[in-house]
Order: C-alpha cells, then structure tokens, then sequence
C-alpha cells in the first residue's frame, strides 16, 4: 500500500473512534479514564510549547538563512559573470597575439638564418685584410 493511503485509513480511522468517545462522554458527562487523559493533554501541551518555541527560533533564523542564501545567489551570479569575462577576454588575448605575431613577421620577413647571414656579411674581412691576416698567421708559425 502507499503510505498517503494507509495514512487516510489511520487517519479516518483516529477520527471515527474520537468522534464516538467524545459522543459516549458527551451522553455520560465525565470523561473517559480521567487520569490518562490528564497525562495525555499535559504530554500534548508540553509537545506543542516545543514545537511554538522551535518555530519562534527558526522564525528568527529563517530570516537570516534568507539573507545568506540571497547573497550566495548574487555571488554566485556575478562569478559566472566573471567566468564569462574571462573567457572573452582570453580569446582576445589569443586573437590579438595571433594578429601581432602575423604582423611582426609581416613587416620583418628576415628569419634567423637571415639575420645571422647580414651579420655575417656586415662584419666579413675585405679581401685586403684577409690577405694580411693569412701573412701574418703563415709568419708566426715558422
């Protein structure tokens, strides 16, 4: 059975029978078992102080736990805002690298290999030095 159904069954059920006693006490005018009553509507009443003190406490923080919660959800939001932000801003990076690497080489289209030949060239013995250079390297080996 589900319990929604077996607890209409209980719950018809407590009320027949309550409807018939308080109706046998009404006829008879005293109640039924006194004592046992007396303990059970103190148990009732002290159950219920419980629960109105707890409500009143959870009343308190109820308004508390709403502020907390509230705050979260607008932390929340503007960290997806960022986590947006970002995302752009490091495709842009990516973009903008890959447009400045293209230019770069665009307005030097010299490689290493090139520059490394220029320097070589720039500073290369004339043909005059290299003449002396060679005299004078055969001479100091005699």
């Amino acid at each position: 059975m589900h319990i929604a159904f077996l607890s209409t069954i209980i719950s018809a059920g407590a009320l027949a029978f309550l409807t018939a006693l308080f109706s046998v006490e009404a006829r008879r005018g005293e109640r039924f078992l006194p004592r046992a009553r007396e303990a059970f509507d103190r148990g009732v009443v002290w159950f219920f102080d419980l629960v109105q003190r707890g409500v009143c406490f959870l009343e308190k923080d109820i308004i508390r736990f709403s502020v907390h919660y509230i705050f979260h959800g607008v932390l929340r939001f503007f960290q997806e805002v960022l986590r947006v932000l970002d995302r752009h801003v490091g495709k842009l990076i990516h973009v903008n690298r890959s447009i400045a690497t293209k230019e770069r080489r665009q307005s030097d289209p010299s490689t290493q290999l090139g520059r490394i030949a220029e320097h070589k060239a720039s500073v290369a013995l004339s043909d005059e030095e290299k003449k002396e250079y060679k005299e004078r390297s055969i001479g100091t080996r005699l």
